[in-house]
């Protein structure tokens, strides 16, 4: 690359830098021009020959400033001024002798300024288009002053070209959104045949050219850089609301509130809010009211606790006409002889000491029934009307269950059947009754014999932990009394069991 031109590429990125950190706008109707700036390939297409796509240490680099307008969302409209240099040297590229025969020197170099102005219309948008793929299409003025050394003589001329430009790109929003990052191949079909100078015919020029007999030469842009969005309309407190459709166009707002600033975000603009610095009700103009009772929280005697106006906003959770802090059963109504609380079972026990107070109990039991009556209150019995144990929620049997043709006792079982083996031990009445259950899978007798395995190993387990034979019973039903269809997985699991019934 040129020394020139690697200076005035830096300076154009040092430019861009200062802009994306002071007048970088996202592009739209509000902000609709930027700048852009690119570093380019420059490939040559022509009568010599093609470099297109060759990437090469002699390829030819330059660089490209712009200018664009937003039209619509998908549409922009842009200028572009483009410099570059190109050379060609047949002798070293040729691919062939008979194609490039080594007859001279055979070289020309060109320096080209472009200006270009073109439409570029969006053919994928991502949302809040973040990304985007673009086509390109333009018309331009080429001006290249060309020198070469051919064979068949000298040639140095400088000429003005109208090229054509078709092409496609990709922007990506980087920075914050405002800054994208552009890369563009774009084709220029030059209208006139002078780029190289010569018309590519060995028999005016003398030298066999790769594409003798073509009209045109051509070249290839491959770019990439930024471009960054500039100030739009006026806006003098930096909203990005333009001053003519902001409310409050000297403090920064908000779009919904046409740009009048809500501090506390409670919905309600700073300039109608009572409390601005406080998240509020818009019925109490702005300010806050934690508990919901219609009371600001500065008048509020219980701020943390819905209550009435008439209490100060404390609240009478019962309504039996009893404040909350006076009331010994807040939560339910009751006379102010007891200090509001009731007894609403009739037990003659107080709802706030009756443990049961929606059903009548005795005092015994704080209130609560025992329907059964073994001593498990209903509320805890998982087997209110069936006297059981305590060690099975108030049932009087256990069930666990097993895997497929499995007899050994799951580790979860454990520690019941450490339990059933001490209740056994501490009630010299009680006994247990050990039944095994199968499946229908396989045969009759085959689920009858894995039904008894799996009960025995059930009462192997009880005598090891000291219980006496006598205190136990075994049953081995097979897979004659299914809890469950057996035609799915998930009832034969449930009919792969051992149940443990006591006895009292």
């Amino acid at each position: 690359m040129k020394k020139h031109t690697i200076s005035v590429l830096a300076l154009l990125l040092f430019v861009g830098t200062l802009f994306s950190t002071s007048l970088a706008q996202a592009q739209d109707k509000d902000h609709p021009w930027a700048a852009s700036v690119s570093l380019l390939t420059h490939q040559y297409s022509g009568d010599f020959g093609s470099e297109v796509f060759q990437f090469q240490s002699d390829s030819d680099f330059g660089f490209n400033v712009g200018l664009s307008r937003y039209l619509t969302n998908r549409l922009n409209l842009r200028l572009d001024y483009t410099h570059a240099n190109i050379d060609y040297n047949l002798s070293s590229r040729r691919d062939a002798a008979s194609q490039y025969p080594p007859t001279g020197p055979n070289r020309f170099e060109t320096a080209t300024n472009m200006l270009r102005l073109g439409l570029t219309f969006d053919l994928l948008q991502t949302k809040n288009n973040n990304f985007a793929v673009y086509a390109l299409a333009g018309v331009g003025a080429a001006f290249t002053t060309q020198s070469g050394d051919f064979s068949a003589g000298v040639s140095d001329e400088s000429v003005m070209q109208v090229p054509l430009s078709a092409g496609l790109g990709f922007n990506k929003k980087v920075i914050g959104g405002s800054v994208v990052w552009n890369v563009e191949l774009a084709y220029q079909f030059l209208t006139g045949n002078e780029k190289d100078n010569f018309e590519g015919t060995p028999t005016t020029n003398g030298v066999n050219g790769q594409f003798d007999g073509t009209d045109a030469d051509g070249f290839l842009l491959i770019s990439t850089g930024l471009k960054i969005g500039l100030s739009g309309k006026k806006d003098m407190d930096g909203d990005g609301i333009s001053d003519k459709n902001d409310a409050c166009p000297n403090v920064p707002g908000l779009k919904e509130f046409r740009g009048c600033p809500d501090t506390d975000g409670d919905g309600i603009i700073d300039s109608e809010d009572n409390c601005p610095t406080v998240a509020g009700e818009a019925i109490l103009m702005g300010c806050p009211d934690k508990d919901q009772d219609g009371v600001t929280d500065s008048e509020d005697a219980c701020p943390d606790v819905a209550g009435l106006k008439s209490l100060k906003g404390c609240p009478d959770a019962d309504g039996d006409g009893v404040a909350d802090s006076e009331d010994a059963c807040p939560d339910v109504a009751g006379p102010k002889a007891t200090m509001g609380c009731p007894d609403a079972d009739g037990d003659g026990v107080t709802d706030s000491e009756d443990a049961c107070p929606d059903v009548a109990g005795p005092m015994a039991t704080m209130g609560c029934p025992d329907a059964d009556g073994d001593g498990i209150l209903d509320a805890n019995d998982s087997c209110p009307n069936a006297a059981g144990i305590a060690l099975f929620d108030g049932c009087d049997k256990y069930t666990y269950y097993l895997d497929f043709d499995d007899s050994e006792i799951p580790l979860n079982v454990i520690t019941t059947l450490n339990g059933i083996a001490d209740y056994l031990k501490e009630n010299a009445g009680a006994m247990v009754i050990i039944e095994g259950h199968a499946d229908n899978e396989g045969t009759p007798a085959y689920n009858e014999s894995l039904s008894k395995r799996r009960a025995k190993v059930a009462i192997d387990y009880l005598t090891k932990k000291g219980v006496s034979a006598n205190k136990m019973q075994m049953q081995a039903y097979g897979e004659s009394k299914p809890v469950e269809e057996n035609d799915t997985e998930a009832g034969r699991a449930k009919n792969r069991r051992v149940v443990l019934r006591i006895d009292q």
